[in-house]
Parts: C-alpha cells; structure tokens; sequence
C-alpha cells in the first residue's frame, strides 16, 4: 500500500479499495471513504480509464498514503463471556447515518468482579442508495435502513453468543424510533444524542489515522457508567414529519369544480398542509363538542389518519357525481355496500 499514484482512475480507486479485507466492518469507517469517492464518479458518468479530477485525486492518494496506520489497530476479541463468570452482560447495537452513507456497530458491555469492560463486536456500513432521478433519500429514510442492517447485524452476532444478555438498540433520530415503536416490531429501541452515537463514525468515513485516533471500538464512554446514567430514551418527535414518511404516494388530487368549498379544502397547494388543517378544525369540533375531554398538544397519528379520509370524502363528492362520472367511467368503479 505504500504505491505512489500518479494518475489516478476509477478502476484504480475501486481495485485498491477491494485490497483491504474487513470481514467484520472494524475498518468500515475508513473503507467508506473511497466508496462514497466512486458514487459521486459515478453520477459524472465517468468512463473505468477516465482520470478523475484533482479533488478526487488528491483526497484518495491521501487515503492511500495513510492506509499504513491501520496495522497498528489492535482489537481485542476475548469478550470475557462463554464461561458464566460475567455478572452482567448487555449488547448495544447502534444505528446512524449521514447524507453520504448509513451504518450500524454492535458492541458488548460486560460487568465482571464489578469492573465493567465495553468491546467492539462487529459493523456495517453502505453507500446511501441513489433514486432514478440521481438524487439521495432523506436522513430519516437512511435512518431506517440503519436500523435494518443493525437488526440484521446483530441477529448474526447473537447467535454465536451462548450466555444469557439482555439487548438495546440505539438511534440518534427521533423520527426513526417513532416508526419502529408505532409497529410495535421490536422491542427497547431508546434515543441517544448523535455526539454519544458510536455509529456516527462509519456513517460519516474518516482517513485511516483518524480511524486510528478515535479508539471508537472502545465503545462510548457513558457506556461503561451505570445504567441509569446512560442516555434517556424519551423520544420526542416531528409528528408532521413521521406522518410524512408514512405516505407512499399520493392516493388522489384535489380539485374543486365549482371553485367555492364549505371546508376550503384548495387553501393549501400540498395535500400534507391540507390534511393537517383539516385535523386541527376536527381537533375543535371535538373540544367544542367535549370541553372535559379535550386533545391538545401535537395532532396524533389517528386524528391525522381520520382527517386524510375526512379529505377524500370531501373530494370524491365535490368531484364526482356517481360512479358514472366521465372521469372515472373507464376505471368500472362499483359502490361497496356496508355489511
């Protein structure tokens, strides 16, 4: 690795970035960098032989340069568990992302003779995925697929591991919790501030010798205090947008024919504003209606769910005259009649 390039390719960057074997991700953080490199190659449309520009070529001769520090990383595998000696055993998996990628890191707290140890398990880390249009998903939505590698994650670890424990996993985005927890799909899953999140790290990428500075498979610090003292999971959320995420596409358009409307659903141009209108004059009819039972504070999932099909009651009647409307004649649509 100690090569001097001077024209540098993009076959170069991904045949050199392919020379480092990481079977368990403890390099992930540093392996990322010549990846996200060949993404944005990508987007340029860059041929395999095609030099690449100067930034590009001066950030990787700098990561080659500084690959060497990785021999002097020193990991400890014995974990102090399999005999039963360890008082308390916990795994933490941790999920993050960035812009650029998203990645997850397991880690394994043991408390023995009442002296408590952290250590590095294993990690992943991916390229955040492009759409069609050459564009990245959102943070949230990155996020999420951080927790799916982390789930996956430490499914393979937790088999190889015999002693009883009990398990966390850890996210710094309150909108990613509020989706997982709303399911009800898995269990403890609390929030923790993105500085305290060991995961930030391979989600981000960093040079080899920074890897080395970090000691990040030491786990945080406030690991190794008691538990009460570890990051609260309260999680609160942007309810607006948790509910945004929720929405695969949109169901149906808004249109007004005769251009007037009691409920004046055309105030807003997007269909996310509108339903939340909506919610909020629900909201007041409803503690008109029950001045002792009255909802405050941010709208919930259900009074926005009640309020999207309020909408398109509304809609389909100022629309449509019947199922014989010239506009959806050709979709045969029938009248389900109520059981």
């Amino acid at each position: 690795m100690g090569i001097e390039y001077e024209q540098v390719t993009k076959r170069m960057i991904l045949s050199v970035a392919q020379q480092v074997f990481d079977p368990i991700g403890f390099l992930c953080p540093t392996i990322l960098v010549p990846k996200i490199m060949l993404q944005k190659l990508w987007k340029e449309n860059l041929t395999w032989d095609q030099l690449v520009d100067e930034v590009v070529a001066k950030s990787f001769k700098y990561w080659v340069k500084a690959l060497p520090y990785v021999i002097n990383i020193k990991i400890p595998r014995w974990i102090l568990i399999g005999d039963n000696a360890a008082e308390e055993v916990t795994v933490h998996t941790f999920c993050d992302a960035s812009q650029d990628a998203y990645a997850c890191a397991v880690f394994v707290r043991v408390k023995l003779h009442r002296n408590v140890s952290v250590f590095w398990l294993a990690a992943k880390s991916r390229v955040a995925p492009l759409k069609k249009s050459g564009s990245k998903m959102t943070v949230p939505r990155l996020e999420l697929l951080a927790g799916t590698i982390g789930a996956r994650l430490y499914t393979n670890v937790a088999a190889n591991l015999s002693q009883k424990y009990r398990c966390f996993f850890w996210s710094d985005s309150t909108t990613v919790i509020s989706w997982i927890q709303r399911k009800e799909e898995w269990g403890v899953f609390p929030h923790l501030p993105g500085i305290q999140n060991p995961a930030d790290l391979p989600s981000r990428g960093n040079s080899p010798n920074q890897l080395l500075d970090s000691k990040w498979w030491e786990g945080p610090l406030w690991l190794y205090e008691l538990e009460e003292d570890w990051p609260a999971g309260n999680v609160t959320c942007d309810e607006e947008e948790v509910y945004a995420g929720r929405k695969k596409k949109l169901v149906t358009t808004l249109i007004n024919v005769d251009g007037t409307s009691f409920w004046n659903i055309d105030y807003f141009s997007k269909s996310a504003k509108t339903i939340r209108m909506m919610a909020y004059l629900l909201r007041f009819i409803h503690n008109t209606r029950h001045p002792i039972d009255k909802r405050v504070g941010e709208l919930s999932l259900e009074e926005l769910e009640v309020a999207e099909n309020f909408v398109f009651k509304v809609v389909q009647k100022e629309t449509f005259t019947g199922v014989n409307a010239p506009r959806i004649a050709s979709l045969s649509p029938f009248v389900m009649k109520k059981a």
